[in-house]
Formats: structure tokens, sequence, C-alpha cells
């Protein structure tokens, strides 16, 4: 489970990914305003743009699942990239798994997380 404080820097990263979009979009606005003046452009570029944005307020954005967001970013499954990030993620998971063991037991890291099994002779 995601801390506060990942769950908090996302949103601030989405919120200036948001921001930076609209900053672009409104500059292209103020230069086909400046075209509009000259009489390059038939429609007024400003309504044009309060129209698209209403359109993205009015339409729910569907949210992508994690393995969505995996596949847009590293590629399908089965892909050289896929395979590596998933190999450091198992590494990681196996990491955390031994850390909790440890913890439990109340161990330090020098100490094998697994007891190993003592041999009798029969």
């Amino acid at each position: 489970m995601p801390s506060n404080k990942s769950t908090a820097k996302q949103r601030k990263l989405r919120h200036r990914l948001q921001v930076s979009q609209l900053t672009k979009r409104f500059r292209k606005v103020l230069s086909d305003v400046e075209l509009f003046k000259k009489g390059k452009l038939e429609t007024t570029p400003v309504k044009d743009f309060l129209g698209e944005l209403e359109e993205e307020i009015k339409t729910p954005k569907r949210r992508l699942t994690l393995e969505e967001l995996i596949t847009k970013d590293y590629g399908e499954r089965g892909t050289p990239e896929r395979e590596r990030i998933e190999a450091i993620l198992e590494k990681d998971l196996a990491a955390q798994k031994r850390k909790e063991i440890r913890k439990t037991r109340n161990q330090t890291n020098n100490q094998p997380v697994i007891r190993k099994l003592q041999k009798f002779s029969i």
C-alpha cells in the first residue's frame, strides 16, 4: 500500500502535468488569437478552447488499472523491457518479505531468515 507521502507526490506531479498541458494549450490559443486578428482564422480560438475545456470537464475520465499502466510504460508481457522490470520487482518483493520475517523474529540483517534444517542420522 503506498504511503501518504508518495500519494501526495503523485498528486502534485499529476497537477503539474495538467497545469503544463493547459499552459501549452493556452499558448497555442494566444498564437491563434494573433492569427485571428490578422484575419487568417475564421473562428474565435478562445471560444474553441473554452468549448474543448467544457467537453473535457463533462466527460468522465476512465481510470487505468495497474496492469494497463505497466503495459503503457513498459510494454506487453514477454518483451525484454517488461521482463527486466518484473525481475527487479520480484527481487524487491522477496527482499521486503525477508525484512518482514526478520522483524517478526527479532533478527538482524546478518542472521539468516531461513533456518537451516539439522540433519539427524538414524
